[in-house]
């Protein structure tokens, strides 16, 4: 029979690769987004990680900034559709950085409550922002774009 370990990390000890604080920020992405999902499963990919790393502060302004630059450059931003992707090319086209800046636009542009009215029903781009979702996606581009 074959050994099975399993480690784990924890704030007190979290290995070589982390740290206390990078812990406990990655526990907060996670919860925010499992919180994002009791509210409403459909959420796409795009909210709930979008919420999480705004809300954990995982993610500094400048590696933001840094890691996105080129492609704000090119106009080449995401659709919301192409950041509901569930595999790693969300990673490739900046997802998490995209992500947290279209919520960091929300909350600044129009307030948390807002946000909470896009968990709730994402795909209102109308009832919410009295837009369209390519104009909406317009606005944050120009918005990110800054």
């Amino acid at each position: 029979m074959k050994d099975i370990f399993l480690k784990i990390v924890s704030p007190l000890n979290p290995g070589p690769e982390h740290t206390y604080q990078s812990i406990l920020k990655s526990t907060v992405h996670l919860f925010t987004m499992w919180l994002i999902n009791e509210i409403n499963p459909a959420a796409p990919k795009w909210i709930r990680q979008g919420i999480g790393g705004y809300e954990a502060k995982q993610m500094t302004q400048d590696f933001i900034k840094g890691s996105t630059e080129d492609a704000i450059r090119n106009l080449a931003i995401p659709s919301f559709d192409e950041l509901n992707n569930d595999t790693w090319d969300f990673e490739t086209m900046k997802g998490f950085q995209f992500s947290y800046m279209f919520v960091e636009f929300v909350v600044e542009q129009y307030g948390m409550g807002t946000l909470n009215k896009v968990i709730r029903h994402p795909h209102d781009f109308n009832g919410i922002f009295q837009c369209s979702e390519l104009e909406l996606h317009k606005k944050m581009v120009e918005y990110i774009s800054g």
